[in-house]
């Protein structure tokens, strides 16, 4: 009898739809930067080849080092995802002014500054917010495996370069 009050007492969730927007990620396997998006993009072979990759489900190479065809490059393999995108928002600490009353216990809390003034710092506060859905993920799971890099001077790895360039 408890249980059945204690049921239709309790509050229904609130529904907040999701946004239908899709997104695709790539769990890149190295440290990336604003200003080195591009290069992970060129490494992946272009904004073209990403997206065909994603449109067919294939799998992509990751070339660890630029132009040494001695090098083996990275498997990836794109694999069907329902993650949640989310957009974190952080406010930065701010400082801000605060006026002294120029009593001794109100300096001693806050400070002692010689302008009559001192500084207040806010912490920071976070903000989560779902953008939409990531329906497709591009991972790089398989290991990488040991690289021996031949000695240049050799004639087997000049033949080859030579191959390369067509000469």
């Amino acid at each position: 009898m408890a249980d059945q009050n204690q049921k239709e007492k309790a509050e229904v969730a609130i529904l907040n739809p999701l946004n239908r927007t899709v997104f695709y990620s790539i769990e890149f396997p190295g440290y990336v930067n604003p200003g080195s998006v591009q290069k992970c993009v060129q490494r992946l072979g272009g904004l073209q080849n990403i997206s065909d990759t994603f449109r067919r489900g294939l799998k992509i190479d990751l070339p660890l080092k630029e132009n040494d065809p001695f090098a083996h490059p990275a498997a990836g393999q794109t694999v069907a995802t329902q993650n949640l995108v989310l957009r974190i928002v952080k406010r930065r600490r701010r400082k801000q002014q605060v006026e002294r009353d120029g009593s001794e216990d109100h300096m001693r809390d806050r400070g002692s500054s010689h302008s009559g003034t001192s500084t207040k710092q806010i912490e920071g506060v976070f903000t989560a917010e779902v953008v939409g859905i990531s329906q497709k993920t591009m991972r790089f799971r398989n290991p990488i495996d040991f690289q021996y890099r031949p000695d240049m001077n050799d004639p087997v790895v000049q033949l080859r370069q030579a191959m390369m360039r067509l000469d």
